[in-house]
């Protein structure tokens, strides 16, 4: 289903016939509140800058688990 959520309002306008459960729409709402909460961790912790200051020292990150390593053989089988 295709929806727009009007958080002032609290109502759902579904595009089309489909709607989602209530329980959906629960485990959606659990996913971008976890979202959020993560994205303003990373901007309370200076996240952005500590990654920086790591991948100029030449450190690697690895886009599949989102660890920084040292060897950058490590990340070639990725």
């Amino acid at each position: 289903p295709i929806a727009y959520y009007d958080a002032t309002t609290g109502h759902i306008n579904y595009l089309g016939t489909n709607t989602y459960t209530n329980e959906e729409i629960i485990k959606i709402n659990s996913s971008i509140s976890t979202e959020m909460s993560m994205d303003n961790l990373a901007i309370k912790d200076d996240y952005f800058t500590y990654l920086n200051n790591k991948l100029n020292k030449g450190f690697v990150v690895n886009s599949s688990s989102y660890k920084i390593t040292e060897d950058v053989s490590d990340e070639i089988s990725d």
